[in-house]
């Protein structure tokens, strides 16, 4: 059994019995152990941080969520390529036409509509 206490110096001394019986004690210092617990704290630390900011933007982002999806257009934009880690899609929005041209192109002129004498094709909702 071993008693483990800090010291004011940033050292430990350690106190105790050892399995075979041995009692002892001893002033331990360790740069390479207390940069161990340095980072351990920091790691703690950050994620405490990263989670209070987190619940503290919830309400924002569940607002902006519910905002971009009603202004959201499905048609309205085009994206190449996935997302992995480090490279982003390539995302390219439309303009009304292309997003006509977009309907033709996948097959759903269910949804266009001649206007203005039959001279424009518009995409309704």
């Amino acid at each position: 059994m071993f008693e483990v206490t800090p010291l004011q110096d940033g050292s430990t001394l350690v106190e105790g019995t050892d399995s075979r019986g041995n009692t002892g004690s001893a002033v331990l210092y360790s740069p390479a152990w207390k940069a161990v617990v340095d980072a351990r704290t920091q790691a703690a630390a950050m994620e405490e941080f990263d989670a209070t900011v987190e619940a503290f933007f919830a309400p924002i982002v569940e607002a902006a969520d519910k905002l971009t999806k009603v202004d959201e257009n499905p048609w309205a934009t085009v994206t190449i390529g996935e997302a992995v880690e480090g490279k982003t899609p390539q995302t390219i929005p439309l303009d009304p036409e292309g997003i006509v041209l977009r309907v033709l192109e996948e097959g759903d002129s269910d949804n266009l509509r001649w206007v203005a004498g039959g001279t424009q094709l518009v995409v309704v909702k």
